[in-house]
């Protein structure tokens, strides 16, 4: 491809300060409607919650020591802190350790599992079936075995972390590890990154491939697609990655390197 078809193929954004203005104003209004579904509608539905509480205390005429009303329990809470401060904290430190213990735990075995298929089809229906064991009935054995300490409260949490974090790392690691990095498929489906400034040079790139990357496309190395991609991957001027954004997407679809054979039907859309 000479320099002059590529100057045609490529088409560039130009931003005067007036739009960038007004693309900045854009964003700063989506992000505080963001801000406010996100805030906004937990503390409504903790609102509601309290006032369903204090209706059917109310309504049921249920007595205080079976449950208070709220404003009556916050109060407690709060005439009680100094008592129930240290178990509180007592509380949170025996769950980070758990979790810590359980997420190590499931994503070196979700790895080991990932890379040697034997092992993934003898563990996983036992990790299924584990499942099934309410944690209600964990708690008496663990107690007769661990005794009363933050032993078996760290084991119950770690056991709650555990499978998610196999499960969640034995998938992804298996399709990489398995089809994408050996080349053995007719089509794959991949999920890409949806973030506003996508780094996609491990698909497109011209020495991205595997194992080094997963352009498996076999098209003719294209230097002016390399700087696009290096430049929207490393440039710190957002005027500068809209344009490298525009220029990735204009390379591709004159080369057509690859056929899209599919098109989600939720799409992420940032306003520049």
């Amino acid at each position: 491809m000479d320099s002059n078809s590529q100057d045609d193929s490529v088409s560039t954004v130009n931003l005067d300060s007036a739009t960038a203005s007004r693309g900045l104003g854009g964003f700063t209004r989506s992000r505080r409607r963001a801000v406010l579904r996100n805030v906004g509608i937990p503390i409504l539905s903790i609102a509601l919650l309290l006032l369903l509480w204090q209706a059917i205390v109310v309504v049921f005429h249920v007595a205080p020591y079976i449950a208070p009303r709220p404003l009556a329990a916050i109060q407690s809470v709060t005439d009680n802190w100094g008592a129930l401060w240290p178990l509180v904290l007592g509380t949170v430190r025996e769950t980070i350790y758990g979790f810590v213990c359980g997420a190590v735990l499931g994503l070196g075995l979700g790895v080991i599992m990932a890379k040697a298929p034997f092992l993934h089809r003898m563990i996983y229906p036992v990790l299924v079936l584990s499942q099934g064991v309410p944690i209600i009935a964990l708690g008496a054995p663990l107690v007769l075995i661990l005794g009363f300490g933050v032993t078996p409260k760290v084991v119950i949490v770690a056991w709650i972390v555990f499978f998610p974090v196999t499960v969640n790392v034995v998938a992804p690691a298996s399709f990489l590890s398995g089809t994408l990095d050996s080349g053995h498929f007719q089509l794959a489906i991949d999920a890409w990154n949806p973030v506003p400034d996508p780094d996609v040079s491990a698909f497109w790139r011209s020495n991205a491939i595997p194992p080094h990357g997963y352009n498996v496309s076999a098209a003719t190395p294209d230097p002016f697609l390399d700087a696009a991609l290096d430049m929207l991957a490393e440039s710190p001027d957002r005027a500068v990655r809209i344009s490298a954004a525009a220029q990735v997407a204009a390379l591709i679809a004159a080369d057509a390197p690859a056929v899209f054979l599919y098109t989600p039907k939720v799409s992420m859309v940032f306003r520049a």
